[in-house]
């Protein structure tokens, strides 16, 4: 019987992972996911799933290897989104400072998606207290950008949050929260920090 197409295994393995997903079952995501790592096939992709769960999981410096080595694995034309991931991945694991280094090397790749990496810049500054130069203009352009949907709701809401301007919060940030309303476990864990965040400033500006 001749051996499977390592591709074919991966997404079959895929397939059992996203199943884990569906019923919350990380573990078994997790170990699906290393099983997709192992078999070589579409490695930044494999090792992306791989860091996501191991993230959700709490295991950050695992989860930032595994993500890292997606990024050095990816194409050209999906660098700058690992990279971003990775981000991300920091960010969650409390390292602001590693997060906005990982975003500049990001950026210097970019395309697409360059309105939503300096969005998520200037928020992860306003978080450490720091300000930021032409808010206004970084919300024009990830509004004008392909980026403007799901994470780039949130990226929307915060700005228009620290502008001072209440419609643009509030719509952006309930978009946001209804779009991530039925999401699997390792996704809500990941965006743990920032569904909160969105709640806690609606909640400040329906109280207000």
């Amino acid at each position: 019987m001749p051996a499977m197409d390592p591709e074919v295994g991966m997404l079959l393995e895929r397939q059992r992972y996203l199943g884990h997903l569906e019923l919350g079952d990380l573990a078994g995501a997790e170990a699906a996911a290393a099983r997709m790592v192992a078999s070589g096939a579409m490695p930044d992709v494999a090792r992306h799933e791989h860091g996501r769960v191991l993230a959700a999981l709490g295991r950050h410096d695992e989860a930032i290897a595994a993500q890292r080595a997606a990024a050095e694995a990816a194409p050209a034309d999906r660098r700058s989104f690992h990279r971003w991931c990775l981000a991300s991945i920091e960010a969650q694991a409390g390292d602001l400072e590693a997060a906005l280094r990982t975003l500049a090397d990001a950026l210097g790749e970019a395309t697409r998606d360059r309105a939503l990496l300096e969005a998520h810049a200037a928020w992860l500054n306003l978080r450490l207290g720091r300000g930021v130069a032409d808010l206004q203009g970084l919300r024009a352009r990830l509004r004008a950008s392909p980026n403007r949907e799901g994470y780039g709701q949130f990226l929307l809401g915060m700005l228009a949050h620290e502008l001072g301007d209440r419609p643009a919060t509030v719509a952006h940030l309930r978009a946001f929260l209804r779009r991530n309303a039925r999401i699997d476990e390792a996704k809500r864990r990941t965006l743990e920090h920032e569904l909160a965040a969105a709640r806690r400033v609606l909640a400040l500006l329906v109280s207000s």
